[in-house]
């Protein structure tokens, strides 16, 4: 019963470079993964149909990418405006 409950809230996603995580069911495609400078955990961003602007969607997790291990991976950094 609580499997059921769960999967209507997370969903199982790939990224385009072939990294899976979890995340809240509205995630979509087209959705950014992005680790927030000062967070230890992944968080979903959905761009905007302005440039460079993002809605934020929630947290997700992302093997790898816990606990400040992103800082590690060297990443791109960039810049998001949240709104």
């Amino acid at each position: 019963m609580e499997i059921s409950r769960a999967s209507h809230v997370c969903r199982l996603f790939v990224t385009d470079s072939g990294v899976f995580g979890t995340g809240f069911a509205r995630i979509m495609v087209g959705d950014v993964v992005c680790v927030l400078f000062g967070s230890d955990i992944p968080y979903i961003l959905r761009p905007t149909e302005i440039e460079g602007q993002y809605l934020l969607i929630g947290e997700c997790y992302v093997d790898g990418l816990m606990r400040g291990e992103a800082v590690d991976m060297g990443l791109q950094e960039e810049k998001f405006t949240l709104v």
